[in-house]
Formats: C-alpha cells, sequence, structure tokens
C-alpha cells in the first residue's frame, strides 16, 4: 500500500486549536439524546439538497475528568467505526453514533486506534498523532500557507482539512489570505495547488472541508457579524471536474439561518460517514448558552436544488 493508500484509509482529517491527550473509556458511555434541529422539519425530510437524518446534543457532564465540549473538528473511522472529535480543550473523544433506521439516535464515547492528522491555527502547521495525543510527525506545508504574514491574524490561519485522491491535503483558512481578491475564498494544496471560489459573502468565514465520494469538495462556511444579526451557515459543492483556470465552480447545497427557524449554533467541523452521509458538529465555547451539536445529514442532488433557500445571502 502506497502513502496516499494509507493515508485515506487510515489517515483523519482534523482541524482543531491543540491536542494534548485523549478520552478512551474502555466501555460506551452515552452522551447524546435527540435534538430539534428544525422548528418545522424531521429527520427524513428534504431542505435544499439534503435530507435531515437526526441530530443530538451532547451532554456538558464529565465522563473520566472529561467532557464533548468545545468540538472544533470531526472525523470518521470506517475501520474502527468510531467518530473521533478533537476538542479545544485538548484532548481526542472517541464516538460511536447510535442509529434508529437510517436516523441518528444517540452516541457515546468509545476506545479506538488509528492515526490522526491534525490541522493546527497557530503557527500554521499539519501533524499527524496518535489517538492517545503521542506526537507522529509534520506534514511540509507550502511556504505561503507555513508564513504567517499571509494570513490577517492568528484566528484566520488553517481551519479546514481534507485528503483527496488527486491533490493530496487540501486547507482552507477561515478567512481569505490577505491577497486573495475580494469576493473570493481559496483552498490550497500541500503539493503547491491552489484555487479560489466565489465567497458565500464579503463576510463569510470558512470552517470545514470535506472530500465527497465523487471528488468534489464539500465546504461548511458561516456568516455572522454581531450577535443582535442573523447567523448562516452553509454548506456548498465545490466542483473540482469543473475547474477553470484557478477559479473552481460552486453550488449551494443548503443554508441554515437562526431566523428561519433553525437551532443553529457554533458549528466547526464536517465529517463524510459512508455514501454521500456526513456529520456536523459545533463547539460550545464552554458556554452556559451553547450547545455541542452533532447533526446527521444526507446529500440528495447533485445537479441542483430541492428547495431554494430561506435566507438570501448575497449582501456583504
Amino acid at each position: 500500500m502506497n502513502n496516499h493508500d494509507s493515508y485515506m484509509h487510515k489517515g483523519i482529517m482534523i482541524c482543531c486549536l491543540i491536542l494534548t491527550g485523549v478520552f478512551v473509556p474502555v466501555q460506551a458511555v452515552e452522551i447524546g439524546t435527540p435534538y430539534e434541529f428544525s422548528e418545522t422539519r424531521t429527520p427524513g425530510d428534504i431542505f435544499m439538497s439534503i435530507r435531515l437524518l437526526g441530530a443530538l446534543q451532547l451532554s456538558a457532564d464529565k465522563v473520566n475528568g472529561f467532557s464533548a465540549r468545545e468540538l472544533s473538528g470531526l472525523a470518521w473511522d470506517e475501520d474502527e467505526q468510531i467518530l473521533y472529535a478533537v476538542s479545544d480543550d485538548g484532548f481526542v473523544a472517541h464516538l460511536a453514533p447510535g442509529f434508529t433506521g437510517e436516523v441518528l439516535t444517540g452516541t457515546g464515547f468509545v476506545r479506538g486506534d488509528t492515526v490522526l492528522v491534525i490541522g493546527l491555527e497557530f503557527p500554521p502547521r499539519i501533524e499527524r498523532f496518535r489517538p492517545d495525543g503521542g506526537f507522529i510527525d509534520n506534514l511540509v506545508l507550502p511556504d505561503y500557507l507555513a508564513d504567517r504574514s499571509s494570513y490577517h491574524d492568528k484566528e484566520s490561519t488553517i481551519d479546514a482539512l481534507t485528503f483527496h485522491a488527486s491533490y493530496g491535503f487540501i486547507v482552507a483558512p477561515q478567512r481569505p489570505l490577505v491577497d486573495i481578491p475580494p469576493g473570493y475564498s481559496g483552498i490550497y494544496a500541500t503539493d503547491g495547488n491552489k484555487w479560489l471560489y466565489d465567497a458565500l459573502n464579503n463576510n463569510s468565514h470558512t470552517l470545514g472541508l470535506e472530500t465527497m465520494p465523487d471528488g468534489d469538495l464539500l465546504v461548511l462556511e458561516r456568516i455572522y457579524s454581531s450577535f443582535f444579526k442573523p447567523v448562516t451557515y452553509a454548506l456548498r459543492k465545490l466542483n473540482m471536474d469543473d475547474i477553470d483556470g484557478n477559479i473552481i465552480p460552486v453550488s449551494e447545497v443548503a443554508h441554515f439561518s437562526n431566523h428561519e427557524g433553525w437551532a443553529i449554533d457554533n458549528f466547526e467541523g464536517i465529517a463524510r460517514h459512508r455514501g454521500n452521509r456526513y456529520f456536523m458538529v459545533s463547539d460550545d465555547n464552554e458556554s452556559i448558552i451553547q450547545k455541542t451539536l452533532l447533526i446527521y445529514f444526507e446529500i440528495v442532488s447533485d445537479n441542483g436544488q430541492v428547495q431554494e433557500p430561506d435566507t438570501v445571502l448575497n449582501t456583504p
């Protein structure tokens, strides 16, 4: 098996702030309860280009001294049947999702073993770790990605990471690099390739990135300007087979706004499960007014939107 094959089978891509420990209880401890993600839609319903397949609120209670809080990255390990979630507090939670039929109905902490590939924000870098927190090695970044001056600030560096069969590791900063023209966002491969795509709007941030079964990329973006204005999260698809120069066509998959009946929180990570089904997780910032949510959905349309979004996003 070559290096790329090894990464595809056992290399798990996650973005987080820090990794220093791991929480792996011997027996699963249930921490998830069903959560109403939408006021008007239930599991099984189709919205835009996704089918909702359940949502959980994860308990903030500590188990063996750790809790599922500040989760900012996800990765599914098919071999171990474990959903890895990296906490900003510095540990890796091993989750075992439970389903009733196709719907996500629970999850618990469990034990597992694999290699984790972690994108760290500041200084920007990619490193490999064992699930127990043991450091393995660094992956080489292009000079412009390793250069701190390429970023607006230390909060805007590498915030999303995935592996692509044709391009290797691909990363996205939370905000476009300082040299990116207005109206665009950028993604960057560790082999030196770099591309632009139309930004959601001039105030959007990129938070998650995942490779789809057909080689396209699924991007998680957010529009947030203040506590008193609507917050919108968007799932968007980058068509990697139709790149024009360095411009990637982008299409909308789903938009969620708290002013349109969606019980959203601080979503920061996505991971493909099986087929075209995905998990999405929120970071509660250890705040009493926020929640750790785990959302499960399926992308059901490749050729257009099933339903128009409730919120127009073409304003700065």
